[in-house]
């Protein structure tokens, strides 16, 4: 079943930032949809791809694995640090613009090995949510669970990424790549280190 659900249309600027040389630039006046969630699963089961870090840089954003798995519309995410973490560290006053320590989640949807969408975990009062944006588009946050103090899981429709600015539809029935960025007091970590991980359409 299609999640295309149109959301109220409001101003958004959110702040980039550079990874691997892909240009990040600023998303203004960006269209704005809802991104259906779920309820995530408990466990990290059958879950089809897997992308794994070493135990390399300082802090509590030392990325070490992420297992995804796609259902159909649906992407399910569970990714884990070396060690706890509070949400707290990506406090920002506002889920229009990240704080100082970043985590981000890069998507290519065209397996071009470029950049098509950003999602932003960022901890805004007292709630840590995933905000989307790419392409002109930007989605109505998504609620992120907390399975374990290293362990975190999201659950969200993927199929509004292959809209063209909302007025186009292509083929949504498609694998698509994944990789996350994490920067803790100016130090970057990501996981793959390099390349991507190809999550499987199923």
């Amino acid at each position: 079943m299609r999640i295309l659900v149109a959301a109220a249309v409001f101003a958004v600027v959110l702040v980039g930032c550079a990874e691997d040389g892909e240009e990040a630039g600023t998303t203004q006046g960006a269209r704005t949809h809802t991104v259906a969630t779920t309820t995530a699963p408990s466990g990290t089961e059958d879950m089809q791809a897997v992308g794994q870090d070493p135990d390399d840089v300082e802090g509590p954003l030392d990325l070490k694995l992420i297992e995804a798995r796609r259902e159909g519309d649906l992407l399910r995410l569970e990714f884990q640090m070396w060690e706890p973490w509070d949400e707290a560290v990506l406090e920002s006053p506002s889920l229009l613009v990240p704080g100082t320590n970043r985590l981000t989640l890069f998507y290519d949807v065209d397996l071009d090995g470029r950049i098509d969408y950003r999602g932003r975990f960022i901890f805004s009062e007292g709630v840590l949510s995933l905000v989307i944006s790419g392409r002109g588009q930007a989605f109505e946050p998504v609620p992120v669970n907390r399975l374990d103090n290293d362990v975190v899981s999201v659950v969200h429709a993927v199929d509004v990424f292959f809209v063209v600015l909302g007025e186009a539809e292509i083929e949504s029935e498609v694998d698509l790549q994944i990789a996350m960025r994490s920067e803790f007091d100016g130090v970057p970590d990501r996981a793959p280190d390099e390349g991507w991980i190809r999550v499987p359409f199923a």
